[in-house]
């Protein structure tokens, strides 16, 4: 857990490091919140994505979310990643290669941590100036427990750039 909360930590001190640097000031930053279904239940995650250099092209995102399942407990989720956005304004491909980190908390499990690798490809619609993001794609969870198994999932982003 101490490795988690450690990363989190590295991952916003490297967000503001970006931030104090003069060329990135006419960097697009989008506050989102992310719906997404896998097997039924309904995931929210709430998150923050970051060009490193202009309107378009490499940047990075994290988040956190939270995956209720009743009475037999939550998941607590991290999704962080890097993504790279093509295209014209305001519509753009963007493709990625993250990873989401699950803590599962219930009286039967206790509290376990995992890892999973989550490659995305989709839309994004967002414009050049202030204002809606949104974005509609595709985004299998790839699990590495017991050899490797495929969750395919998909989502729903509408946020507002900065």
């Amino acid at each position: 857990m101490r490795i988690l909360y450690t990363f989190i930590l590295l991952f916003f001190i490297s967000v503001k490091s970006f931030s104090q640097e003069s060329n990135h000031r006419g960097s697009a930053k989008v506050v989102y919140g992310e719906v997404l279904s896998v097997s039924g239940p309904t995931v929210f995650t709430a998150n923050f994505d970051i060009r490193f250099k202009g309107q378009k092209g490499l940047g990075a995102h994290a988040g956190f979310g939270l995956l209720g399942s009743g009475g037999a407990g939550s998941i607590f989720l991290i999704p962080i990643g890097v993504n790279y956005i093509a295209g014209k304004a305001p519509h753009y491909f963007e493709g990625g290669l993250g990873a989401t980190i699950l803590t599962i908390a219930s009286k039967s499990y206790g509290g376990e941590t995992a890892a999973v690798l989550v490659p995305s490809a989709g839309y994004r619609y967002q414009t050049l100036v202030n204002g809606l993001s949104f974005r509609v794609f595709i985004s299998p969870w790839v699990v590495f427990s017991g050899g490797i198994g495929v969750i395919f999932a998909g989502g729903l982003s509408l946020g507002y750039k900065f």
